[in-house]
């Protein structure tokens, strides 16, 4: 299997990803009940107007404009939320991110995810992999 990196992506499908990533992003802090400043720490943002600006989008079905960063912060995202529905069953599957977890020192996935850091979200979904038998990297 070829993996295309992220930067080399064309700018249709870039905006693509960046629309269907927000979109599943913003269906999760729903759930989750994430504050507008939880959203922005996970997508590694300082501008709640970037914020609104994508919410908009999304919402209106317009293209959206994402850096790789961002981009790859979705994907983890969307990777930690997929190893969870592996993982849990479903009635379990928001509860789960909020629940101490004692391979995070008693945080939950959603403190480690919090804390900010590309790295922070790479532990959560690496942990998640390994549990559920899957080679990361």
């Amino acid at each position: 299997m070829h993996i295309q990196p992220l930067s080399s992506l064309d700018p249709e499908k870039r905006s693509n990803l960046g629309k269907v990533g927000l979109k599943l992003f913003f269906s999760l802090a729903e759930r989750w009940q994430l504050t507008q400043d939880q959203q922005l720490k996970l997508l590694g943002l300082s501008s709640r107007s970037t914020l609104h600006s994508y919410r908009k989008k999304v919402s209106n079905d317009q293209p959206v404009k994402l850096d790789v960063d961002a981009l790859e912060r979705l994907s983890l995202i969307a990777g930690i939320r997929k190893a969870v529905e592996i993982l849990y069953p479903k009635d379990r599957w928001d509860s789960y991110m909020t629940s101490a977890n004692r391979e995070f020192d008693g945080a939950s996935a959603l403190d480690v995810m919090l804390q900010g850091s590309m790295k922070s979200l790479y532990r959560v979904r690496e942990y998640l992999d390994v549990s559920r038998g899957g080679n990361f990297g």
